[in-house]
């Protein structure tokens, strides 16, 4: 059964964070980013239909962002504010997430990330099914880019035509694919040629095997690739 953490477990959470900061450094890599979206729990401890903490974790949203923003610090103590990024999903509904006042909750972190300087903040658009459950923000870079100066990186339901309106329109600074990806590893040349994508098939997203990682056709010329 769940249990609550207790603070002790806590910090030691925020340790493995800085841990894996550095380890990353160390194996090379250009930066790190805290998946703070899709229930995972640091999305848990921000949105108020999960955190039902009264001690200093929880309750005020401030509180509830304490573990984020403890853990954002010590990743950048760990290597530096430019080479760390943070992903947030305010109208993501998956696992039950949400909360009272989603504005609120996520403008003060996206306000606090902002004042670190952190490397780059993405933000997840809701998905149709999310939509359908009626979401408080439907348009989620327009809503939260003009609360932040830092790099802004929109995901979620992007093809070439929305990608390149939303950074036209500065609503983003890029734009993240995804699932695109899985089924076009030449997407950038897919892109560039303004060529048809390959369809994504979902049934094969998390099987064992090739089928749905190394057998969508590549354009001519190009190579398939797996990430």
């Amino acid at each position: 059964m769940p249990r609550e953490l207790d603070a002790a477990e806590l910090w030691a959470i925020i340790e493995d964070f800085a841990r894996a900061t550095r380890n990353a450094r160390k194996a090379g890599f250009d930066g790190v980013e805290l998946h703070g979206a899709n229930g995972y729990l640091h999305d848990q401890f921000l949105q108020d239909v999960s955190n039902r903490r009264t001690d200093d974790w929880g309750g005020s949203i401030e509180k509830r962002a304490r573990l984020m923003l403890e853990t954002v610090d010590a990743m950048i103590a760990a290597w530096s504010a430019d080479r760390v990024g943070v992903r947030l999903g305010p109208s993501i509904s998956l696992y039950g997430m949400g909360d009272s006042d989603p504005l609120a909750a996520f403008g003060y972190v996206v306000r606090e990330l902002d004042r670190r300087r952190i490397g780059c903040l993405t933000m997840l658009e809701p998905n149709k099914n999310d939509l359908e459950k009626g979401v408080a923000i439907e348009k989620v870079a327009k809503t939260f880019r003009p609360m932040t100066s830092v790099p802004f990186i929109a995901n979620t339901g992007f093809d070439r035509e929305k990608g390149n309106l939303a950074i036209e329109g500065g609503d983003a600074d890029a734009i993240a694919y995804g699932v695109l990806f899985l089924a076009n590893s030449d997407l950038i040349e897919r892109f560039r040629r303004d060529a048809r994508l390959n369809k994504p098939d979902p049934a094969t997203f998390y099987g064992r095997g090739p089928n749905g990682y190394t057998d969508y056709p590549a354009l001519p010329g190009q190579k398939a690739q797996v990430a």
